[in-house]
This record gives structure tokens, sequence and C-alpha cells, in this order.
């Protein structure tokens, strides 16, 4: 899952041979987002944000040295929304905490992590009919009035960077991030009749993930004559386990109304309950080895060679429900 932008220091696009080079991504590019990190210069800020349809959004971000080995950083934002549409609102909590350790004066480690607990409302808008948008006033929301969605997300990362000398430098990064998203509503509006009236449909899922990842890379310069040679290589693996959930309701449908007729406040509002049909589960494993050298010919002409070689497998597991 996307951290929230409050932790971000950066946003980088990597694009073509050097995008490639990071494993099982498009060939058009790769979405680097950069996270804020400890410094032994002290400092912080606090914001506020405010908008329209009650929208707030306080952060802080406070930074600085524990000793002269060990510094900190600490983001940390909450997030509070309406929307246009009725009933629809959106809160989330995102921390993100770090430490850099100064082991030696070439060795430098590392340590963050974050966490995200975000509430919404599933809104699957105000429906068509045909290939016509139903002309309804665009603030009506046609779900049911308990529909709610959770996604929670953390991860945690260590980062050592070893320097060797001005020339050569070793980093070896190991995380570990697991996703929790789970939603509750009526479904999408599919199939509006020409007079507006929709059955409403019942629908609940549940996808988790937990993923590992390990990256050894190298980097050096060096010269072959009056050539100069930038070199990046190195390895990585990647362990993920997903798990997706199906659920059934019985009756499927929750109930019939008319979208132009329909009013809120007379709706129905108990809760179904629903029931586990079938269980999905996905092991993945990627592993990686790359190269990549930027040859300088002359300070005008240089050459931008690399290679990759991956290897994947997945195996799908398939549980029905009783």
């Amino acid at each position: 899952s996307i951290p929230d932008v409050a932790g971000l220091d950066k946003v980088e696009f990597l694009k073509g041979g050097s995008a490639l080079l990071y494993g099982n991504v498009a060939p058009g590019g790769i979405l680097n987002l950069v996270t804020k990190t400890p410094s032994f210069k002290s400092g912080g800020e606090v914001t506020m944000q405010a908008g329209s349809y009650a929208y707030y959004k306080p952060s802080v971000d406070f930074y600085g040295p524990l000793n002269k080995f060990i510094a900190y950083r600490i983001n940390a934002s909450y997030e509070n929304a309406e929307s246009f549409r009725d009933v629809v609102k959106n809160e989330r909590l995102y921390v993100n905490p770090s430490l850099l350790f100064l082991v030696t004066d070439k060795t430098h480690i590392t340590l963050q992590g974050d966490y995200l607990n975000a509430d919404w409302t599933p809104d699957f808008g105000t429906g068509i009919i045909g290939k016509e948008i139903v002309e309804v006033p665009r603030n009506n929301f046609y779900g049911a009035i308990w529909s709610k969605g959770n996604t929670k997300s953390a991860s945690a990362s260590a980062l050592v960077n070893h320097d060797f000398n001005k020339n050569w430098k070793l980093n070896f990064n190991s995380s570990f991030q697991s996703y929790d998203r789970t939603s509750k509503s009526t479904a999408q509006l599919a199939t509006v009749a020409t007079n507006g009236d929709w059955t409403r449909p019942l629908v609940e899922n549940q996808n988790l993930e937990q993923i590992l990842g390990e990256q050894l890379s190298l980097q050096g310069n060096f010269n072959t004559g009056s050539i100069k040679h930038q070199i990046f290589t190195g390895t990585d693996f990647e362990n993920s386990f997903a798990t997706a959930y199906t659920y059934a309701f019985t009756p499927a449908n929750y109930d019939t109304i008319n979208l132009y007729t329909f009013n809120p406040d007379t709706q129905r509002t108990d809760e179904p309950n629903s029931r586990a049909t079938q269980i999905v589960k996905t092991e993945t494993n990627r592993f990686g080895v790359y190269f990549q050298d930027l040859i300088s010919v002359t300070n005008q002409i240089k050459v931008l060679a690399g290679i990759r070689w991956s290897w994947q497998e997945a195996e799908v597991s398939t549980y029905k429900e009783t």
C-alpha cells in the first residue's frame, strides 16, 4: 500500500534500464517513493490542512540527535474528511518513526517503520441507465447506511550502508510489510431499470498480504585507461503470501430501491451477516541478480548498459468453505 504523503521526502520516476533493474516491474518504468529519514540537525514542523466537506489534516514532523551516534525522526498525521456524497467519509491515522545509527565512520544503519489505519466508506456512484448517467443530485448515496471499509498496513525495514572507500559502497536492505483490506457494503450499481428501480446486491471482501524483501547491492567507480566506469550490481529476493476471502449472503440481495424516489431517512438499516465460502492463498517467491555499468567515454559521450535475470514462481491454493 502507498504510505501517507506526510512521510515522503520525494517521489522519483525511474524509466528504461534503470527501472528494469528492480525486478517485477512494467517496462515503462517504476515509481519510487522516498521516505523521510533521521537527521543530526534538529528541527521539525507542525502543519494543518483544511478544506471543503469538513476536511482537516494535522501532521507533525520532528527530527534531531539523541546523542552523537543516534538520530531520530518521527512523522505522524491524522486525516478526517467527509464528501460531496452524503454518508461517505474517510478517516486515516499514519505514524512513521525512524532511527539512524552511526556504527562507525563508514557504517550507518537506518531502522524505519510505519503504520497506517484508514476507515473509509465504499462509494459506487449514482448509476447509469443504458449509457446515460442517472439525473439525480450528486450528493445522493445509494449504498446501505452501514457500508464500511478498512485498510491497515504496516512495515519495518533495516538499511545498512557501508563505505569501503570513496569509490566503493555496499548496501543491504531488509524489509517486511503487511497489508489488510476489508470492505462490506451493497455492491456497485450495475443494472438499473429504466424507471430507476435497482435491486441492491450485497458484497464483502477481505485481502491480506505479507511481504518479506531482501536486497544486497554494490556500487563502485573505476577507470580503464581514460574511460570511466560507474557500476551498480546486486541481488534481491522477495517472498509474498496473499490470502483472499470470498463471502456470501443469504439472501444475496439486500432490497430494492428507486433512485429517483429513494429516501435515505426511511431506508433499511440492519446489517446482514455473511459467511466465508472460499479462501484463496497465493505464495510467490522471486529472486533476481542485476548488473549495470555507466560508461563515460568522454565528458559528452556516455553509454549505459545493464542486464537482469529473474526467477519467479507462484503457488495457488483454493479452499472451499461449507
